[in-house]
């Protein structure tokens, strides 16, 4: 699955195309359950665009190839990058995505002169 993760409000302006929105207002038991429905209903080859920590906090469930984790944020021209680009680590199954993202791993180039 890939995960399209909005800091923010979900807006047509910035949505992805084709991904299915999993809006954190409508509470954590909803998105997770949402999500867990489309992977199993397109079994895994689905796009979901998100604010929801939730999916962050499962990202091995939801967002893992077997290679990395399929993470899309934006970067402040809005673009969409990967979540390996966005670092220097090596990501691994066991990393726990929110907390590398709240603690700021992703901002330098997220944000930075060089995204």
């Amino acid at each position: 699955m890939k995960v399209y993760f909005e800091d923010g409000i979900l807006t047509h302006d910035t949505a992805p195309s084709r991904a299915f929105w999993v809006d954190a207002t409508k509470g954590a038991s909803y998105c997770f359950n949402q999500a867990q429905y489309l992977q199993q209903s397109f079994v895994g080859n689905v796009s979901i665009y998100t604010n929801d920590l939730i999916i962050l906090l499962n990202a091995d469930k939801f967002a893992w190839n077997g290679d990395t984790f399929e993470i899309y944020l934006r970067n402040k021209r809005g673009e969409w990058k990967l979540l390996k680009d966005l670092t220097n680590r090596e990501l691994r199954q066991g990393h726990n995505i929110y907390r590398l993202w709240f603690a700021g791993e992703f901002e330098d180039k997220l944000w930075g002169s060089d995204v």
